[in-house]
């Protein structure tokens, strides 16, 4: 370790011209030729190197969610918060159309955090290049509303977070439901949106997407005709939290 105005500098090869007697052997040139960056100088303890580096972690979220990267206004695609490896991030930002190979390196254990060199030889050697940037991926809930029992005729009402709708015809279309569900005070017009014309498929999104989500209640004992008709609602998509991504400049180019 090379020590020079109270900044340390470490490695194999600092970077940083190592040569005095107290120095350990072997000592370095500070050439910068091996796998680790070459110091370029130091201003108000800032490290400037020409391999500039940064580290891309995720905090909280749920297992199996997603995130992705983006590099001066270029978006990776979705890599998988528990089990995207270096390689994997790596062939992803080199995908984009700003980031080729032998622009980067990528170091770090799967599910992260990853260390990110910009190369000594490749487009932003030397370069203080912008900061990557993150963002996590939840999972949107859906759940669905289906009315059983073949009834003729009547209505049924859903309830959400407390909240009840006016009387749904028995035979609604995915769209009435749908209107009727956004109708309530706590969900949103683009919160909510439904498929199918029964069974109804409803996808929360915006303010109730990406989170676990309370489950729709159903009243049908305004339904009639058929056989014990009813209403009955089931969660086939739970509701993910996606992970926090953050990301750190460790040595500027």
């Amino acid at each position: 370790m090379a020590e020079r105005s109270g900044i340390h500098v470490t490695g194999k090869d600092s970077g940083w011209p190592v040569g005095g007697p107290d120095e350990p052997d072997p000592k370095k040139d500070g050439t910068g030729t091996d796998d680790l960056p070459k110091v370029e100088s130091v201003e108000k303890g800032v490290v400037h190197a020409a391999e500039e580096s940064q580290r891309v972690s995720d905090t909280g979220g749920d297992a199996g969610t997603t995130f992705t990267l983006t590099f001066s206004g270029q978006t990776t695609a979705a890599l998988n918060r528990d089990t995207a490896t270096a390689a994997q991030v790596k062939t992803a930002l080199e995908a984009l159309s700003n980031i080729g190979p032998g622009d980067i390196d990528v170091t770090g254990a799967t599910g992260g955090p990853w260390s990110i060199r910009f190369l000594e030889g490749g487009q932003y050697e030397g370069d203080n290049v912008a900061a990557i940037t993150g963002t996590g991926v939840g999972v949107n809930e859906v759940q669905t509303v289906t009315v059983e029992g073949a009834p003729t005729g009547g209505n049924f009402k859903l309830s959400f977070g407390g909240a009840q709708t006016a009387s749904i015809k028995y035979n609604a279309t995915g769209a009435e439901v749908q209107t009727a569900l956004r109708a309530l005070a706590t969900i949103a017009d683009d919160e909510i949106s439904i498929s199918g014309n029964g069974p109804y498929v409803c996808t929360f999104a915006a303010g109730l997407g990406g989170k676990d989500v309370a489950a729709i209640t159903a009243d049908g004992s305004g339904l009639t005709g058929g056989t014990a008709p009813k209403v009955s609602v089931t969660t086939g998509t739970p509701g993910k939290v996606g992970p926090t991504i953050v990301v750190e400049t460790l040595v500027e180019g």
